[in-house]
């Protein structure tokens, strides 16, 4: 479900990958989805003008990514929008790896490996 390039960013849900780099090397070594979502914070706020005329403000766009403030551009061009039962699977994940795995990816996907640490997959 991609959207057109030209258009300005609109409140959806959104995946994005979320990739770490190693300092050596320099090269990408791990990759994770994360949730993404650019919505309009509520409630709208009523304003009025000097003629005592009620003015709709809508608030700006905001973005997140697994609950962190992120930047509507960088999530808005990531062009992978997302059903919202995928965005809640996703956002979900996350949250169960934090409290029940927390060593892993998902938990902490900007946290570098330490793979003198990690456990061996389970096959």
């Amino acid at each position: 479900m991609n959207h057109d390039a030209g258009k300005s960013p609109e409140p959806s849900f959104f995946k994005r990958r979320r990739s770490g780099v190693d300092p050596d090397s320099g090269s990408r070594w791990y990759t994770v989805w994360v949730a993404a979502i650019i919505y309009r914070p509520c409630p709208i706020e009523m304003h009025v003008d000097a003629a005592w005329q009620w003015i709709d403000r809508w608030p700006h766009l905001v973005a997140e990514e697994n609950g962190e403030p992120a930047d509507v551009d960088r999530v808005w061009k990531s062009k992978n929008r997302i059903s919202i039962s995928k965005y809640i699977l996703l956002r979900d994940q996350r949250a169960w790896d934090r409290a029940y795995a927390p060593e892993s990816l998902g938990a902490n996907p900007r946290e570098p490996i330490d793979f003198n640490t990690l456990a061996p997959p389970r096959f």
